[in-house]
């Protein structure tokens, strides 16, 4: 009977003991040593956030996400800081930040700054270590990708609280890419001329020793309005419906691509 009672005694300090290791391990994973990475709740990251380990539904707040990526765009090439800010009182604190173009791939360099660390493939963001003040806030440094890239949004999801216990958040910031830092043309020799510009109803594209050519324009948030293939050496494009604006044409061809500014009047 005494030998019984014991082994019982053993196998019950055994399972609180590992019960009691494994959530210690769980919450350490979760708020201590940062997100696994792909739980920035971004659609690269097939909206997975927060609650996929911690429990809850991820509800979304705005400002929690800034930067000083200037208002007329960022700069292909430029880095910028990033920041985002937790606020929940006498809780841990987590989160995932990445950063994507309109067609949902990851796009920049990110560099960890202090109590963060790189996660999936470096392409976001989480906190290094488990926090408790609030608000709590987290900086790194995001390399704007090259010229031509378009509008670019940041996602973050943040974790308040332990796991199977905390309450997530989600928040989003798009910015647009500036078109003073697109160059005239991406290769050296340009095949194409353009007139007017400024332009108000059309826009003549002259195609010089280039066969097979692509014209698109596309708005300053990188999204596709005109689309038709050069068929002769002076073509017409009709920007008669766009509003007034900055645009870019761009030029695609076997010799390769160039992109251009110009402004509907």
């Amino acid at each position: 009977m005494i030998k019984k009672i014991t082994i019982l005694t053993i196998l019950i300090v055994t399972i609180i003991a590992y019960a009691i290791t494994y959530k210690n391990a769980n919450n350490a994973f979760s708020n201590g040593s940062g997100s696994p990475g792909g739980y920035s709740s971004s659609p690269g990251d097939n909206n997975k956030d927060c609650g996929s380990c911690h429990g809850g539904t991820a509800t979304s707040v705005t400002g929690w996400i800034t930067t000083n990526i200037p208002g007329t765009g960022y700069v292909g090439g430029t880095s910028y800081s990033i920041s985002v800010t937790a606020t929940a009182s006498s809780v841990n604190k987590g989160f995932e930040l990445t950063a994507e173009s309109t067609t949902n791939a990851k796009v920049g360099t990110f560099t960890a700054g202090t109590g963060t660390a790189l996660v999936n493939s470096s392409k976001a963001v989480t906190q290094s270590s488990a926090v408790s003040s609030s608000p709590k806030t987290w900086t790194c440094t995001w390399k704007a990708p090259a010229a031509g890239t378009g509008a670019v949004t940041f996602y973050a999801c943040f974790a308040l609280g332990s796991s199977g216990s905390s309450a997530n958040k989600k928040c989003s910031i798009a910015v647009n890419e500036s078109t003073v830092g697109i160059p005239s043309s991406s290769v050296e020799n340009n095949f194409i001329s353009f007139y007017p510009n400024p332009a108000k109803d059309q826009l003549m594209i002259n195609i010089a020793d280039a066969d097979n050519v692509k014209l698109s324009v596309y708005n300053i948030q990188g999204q596709l309005l005109i689309e038709q293939a050069a068929t002769q050496k002076i073509n017409q494009i009709n920007i008669s419906n766009l509003e007034k604006g900055i645009y870019l044409l761009k030029a695609e061809s076997t010799k390769g691509v160039v992109l251009s500014r110009f402004i509907k009047d």
